[in-house]
């Protein structure tokens, strides 16, 4: 653990580290004494088992004792993986000298990764309270990174179209991604828009998506993190040139505290689609033309119930089901909400309706 930092009420990003002279070199002699490790590099979106042994009060800066209870599940977890606590987590930030995200840690001489977690109990508060230095265990890399899926998916969707006989027009581009987060879903968000907005290659995201919107959502306002990283990406994406050669999208994000204005859906169709789901680029005069279902990108990640209700929804307004992304947290035995599927359905399909106004406008005014 190199540092672990609070970022809000109960919220903390965790930087941890390996020795990047540790990787193997493919040069080397593969002799038996060879005791190098090929360590998986990370990107945000992929999902890692940590493991950390809990520190004893003089480790820590805490004076108090932890005011969590060890549960008779992290007992047993315990027990059976040698004093070990245990938990899957999702990459916020990836770096090293495989990664095509360069950030790296205060020295630049190492590879690792960072994770937005919520302090909710006994193992989540011993990640919290770490010191420097404090030795973990991780391993594994599971799931698709965030902007790994929406390439992807943009290729999936292109290759349907061929292979339906479309009447020719190209669907397959992502012309816009919206991301919708709950608490700390919204780390490997940051760390994927970061990574889109760097895309820098002649076919690579960048030529292609013309917005990025990010809907953040928390439960109180003290709770908000990662403010300042996308404030940052949302002013220097705003000032990017027009010029082919450096076009790059727009990044526009939105907080959501629900204690004070409700879920996302509570509001009714029309609120959800002005407030939230219209794109806040003021900048392309062509934004608001995007399609709301056919190249927009939807990645939903958080709360399970919220993910369920977005999925379905958007599935509803026909969204194709390779331009949905999902990532569920936990809850994920709540039942999803009919009212808020059918909110979020004509939310989309009021988006779209109004860009198709605005095409046909257009036509006319450029006919007459």
């Amino acid at each position: 653990m190199q540092n672990v930092e609070n970022v809000g009420k109960g919220n903390y990003l965790l930087t941890i580290d390996y020795k990047n002279d540790n990787l193997k070199n493919d040069n080397n002699n593969n002799d038996d004494d060879d005791k190098s490790v090929n360590y998986p590099q990370y990107e945000p979106g992929h999902v890692l088992a940590l493991e950390i042994q809990p520190h004893s009060k003089s480790e820590t800066t805490e004076e108090a004792e932890s005011p969590y209870q060890i549960t008779e599940k992290t007992s047993k977890d315990l027990e059976k993986n040698d004093g070990w606590l245990r938990g899957p987590y999702t990459v916020g930030f990836g770096y090293g000298t495989d990664n095509t995200n360069t950030q790296s840690n205060e020295n630049g001489t190492n590879d690792g990764f960072k994770l937005l977690i919520k302090e909710v109990g006994y193992k989540s508060h011993v990640l919290a309270t770490s010191p420097p230095g404090t030795p973990v265990v991780f391993g594994g890399r599971f799931h698709v990174p965030i902007a790994e899926g929406i390439r992807s998916a943009a290729a999936a969707v292109e290759e349907s179209t061929v292979d339906s006989g479309n009447d020719g027009e190209n669907r397959g581009e992502t012309k816009r991604v919206v991301m919708v987060s709950t608490g700390v879903g919204v780390g490997p968000c940051v760390g994927a828009i970061e990574e889109l907005l760097t895309a820098s290659s002649p076919s690579s995201d960048a030529e292609t998506i013309d917005s990025i919107d990010l809907i953040a959502s928390y439960r109180t306002r003290e709770e908000i993190s990662m403010a300042s990283a996308l404030e940052k990406l949302q002013k220097d994406s705003s000032g990017t040139s027009s010029n082919s050669e450096t076009k790059k999208p727009h990044f526009y994000w939105k907080s959501v505290v629900t204690s004070e204005e409700g879920r996302l859906s509570s509001n009714g169709p029309e609120s959800l689609r002005d407030n939230y789901l219209q794109s806040s680029s003021s900048l392309k005069s062509d934004t608001n033309s995007i399609s709301a279902v056919s190249n927009t990108h939807y990645h939903i990640i958080g709360n399970g119930q919220l993910v369920s209700e977005w999925k379905k929804g958007l599935a509803k307004a026909g969204v194709p089901s390779a331009r949905i992304t999902v990532e569920a947290y936990f809850n994920h035995a709540a039942k999803p909400d009919s009212g808020a599927i059918d909110t979020i359905c004509e939310a989309v399909l009021g988006l779209e309706s109004n860009s198709e106004s605005k095409d046909n406008a257009e036509r006319e005014a450029a006919l007459s």
